[in-house]
């Protein structure tokens, strides 16, 4: 997922040497990435939004 979102331009990455193990990569999120994450939290409370009336409708308990 972390490389997906990296690829995608929503994610910075670097990498910190490490004499205790393998090297440690740290990831941040980019404005894109900002951005993306807004979108898609609309997307997801519009579709729960949409799910929760169809449940309601058929009397199905939440």
């Amino acid at each position: 997922t972390l490389r997906r979102l990296f690829a995608n331009g929503a994610l910075t990455s670097y990498v910190v040497p490490s004499e205790e193990g393998p090297h440690r990569k740290y990831y941040g999120m980019t404005t894109e990435g900002r951005h993306m994450l807004e979108t898609q939290a609309k997307t997801w409370g519009a579709f729960t939004g949409t799910m929760d009336g169809l449940l309601d409708a058929a009397g199905v308990a939440s």
